[in-house]
């Protein structure tokens, strides 16, 4: 699973994503994009979401689609 959120999120505090991220146990990232808030991280830095997005679904992504 790939978490992305909002370094400056005010409503779904950044300490709740880590607590998600801490409790899942299979293939997993984290990215903290700085200075966005709530569901502002492809608004705030849109090529570096885009590159983590691209980057997990080539790693972890199946390459069998059925």
């Amino acid at each position: 699973i790939l978490f992305i959120h909002g370094a400056d999120d005010d409503f779904i505090l950044p300490k709740h994503c880590h607590m998600l991220y801490d409790a899942y146990q299979g293939p997993k990232q984290l990215y903290l994009c700085p200075s966005a808030k709530h569901a502002q991280s492809y608004e705030v830095d849109g090529d570096t979401y885009f590159n983590i997005v691209k980057e997990f679904l080539v790693k972890h992504g199946d390459s069998n689609p059925r």
